[in-house]
């Protein structure tokens, strides 16, 4: 069914300097096809069964989204940039560009840039834009989303002008669909980021409160790993799923109960997308607020900010076998 799609792709990168014919190459990588949100495909290498083997991953860390989230504070305007086909801007050269080398129904194609699905490709292209970025303290960059912030729209406008003189210089490409400028309020990494604060995506708390009742353990950590991306929003969360939780106990048999859906129901009714964190402010005292239960643990960062007492994160987990043990004066030393 994606016979003509992949051909067209093919024929595309060719044509972009991506990839390039050729007869012989001591590697060779079948493709894997994936479908893009916009109804496109991506064709990638499955490297994990050739290359990945024999390569040394690159060390760069890649920033947690938790710590990006911390920069946003004096942002009322926003721009997001996304970049053009991400990886495969950055030239690789003719020694790795066979290494890369995929087979298709088409032939054998040499990749003449980084390509999707090198295991060392995510830190070799964060440190590249990170280094291309470096000295522009209102623009934080995570693999092919850049967000800038400003507190004026002539500040923005000015680091944007930075920012397309460096890409300009180094040849890099935007998509002009994907991209936004000078907003009140911008979709960044799964959240809605204002000058009011940081919220969860509507269309992502939509789809954890529409979620169907799980029917094995697979898909009830699927649901759980879903809600855990916006831990930071859901306070008591770990009392509240702890029946979900021991239910994927390594030796508990599925059977799902009504404690199961009591819990599965609260836990949805966690998020909203009401809910709003403060940006965090370096110039303001933190306040740590710490409980714990027979179950879990949790707490609360915030600060005053404009007289009020705020939440900047929550953060809770559910306790080991061995924690519930303790007295109850040792669980709030814990938390």
């Amino acid at each position: 069914a994606l016979h003509d799609s992949v051909e067209e792709e093919l024929h595309k990168l060719v044509n972009q300097g991506v990839l390039e014919p050729t007869q012989a190459s001591e590697w060779a990588t079948p493709i894997v096809v994936s479908l893009k949100s916009n109804g496109k495909i991506r064709i990638c290498g499955d490297y994990k069964a050739t290359l990945n083997k024999a390569i040394q991953n690159d060390l760069h860390p890649i920033p947690p989204i938790s710590q990006l989230l911390t920069k946003l504070n004096q942002g009322k305007y926003f721009a997001k940039l996304d970049l053009a086909q991400a990886y495969q801007q950055l030239h690789v050269d003719d020694k790795s560009a066979l290494a890369q080398t995929i087979i298709t129904h088409k032939g054998a194609f040499k990749a003449k840039r980084l390509q999707f699905g090198i295991s060392s490709a995510p830190a070799i292209f964060q440190r590249f834009i990170e280094g291309l970025l470096s000295g522009l303290d209102n623009v934080i960059p995570y693999f092919d989303d850049i967000l800038v912030k400003a507190e004026t729209t002539n500040e923005l406008i000015t680091t944007l002008r930075q920012v397309f003189t460096r890409f300009r210089n180094a040849g890099i490409t935007l998509q002009s669909e994907k991209c936004s400028l000078i907003s009140t309020s911008v979709d960044f990494l799964g959240f809605v980021v204002s000058s009011d604060g940081i919220r969860p995506n509507p269309d992502k708390v939509k789809s954890i409160q529409e979620a169907p009742e799980p029917s094995n353990k697979e898909q009830l950590q699927a649901f759980l790993g879903l809600l855990n991306f916006y831990h930071c929003f859901l306070p008591n969360k770990a009392n509240v799923a702890e029946p979900l939780h021991r239910l994927l106990d390594k030796n508990v048999k599925w059977q799902w109960n009504e404690s199961h859906k009591l819990a599965f129901s609260n836990s949805k009714n966690l998020l909203s997308s009401n809910a709003v964190l403060a940006h965090y402010n370096p110039s303001c005292h933190l306040i740590l607020t710490c409980d714990a239960s027979p179950y879990g643990i949790g707490c609360v960062l915030s600060q005053i900010q404009g007289g009020n007492e705020v939440p900047i994160v929550f953060y809770s987990r559910t306790m080991s076998q061995s924690e519930r043990r303790y007295a109850q004066v040792d669980r709030e030393a814990l938390s």
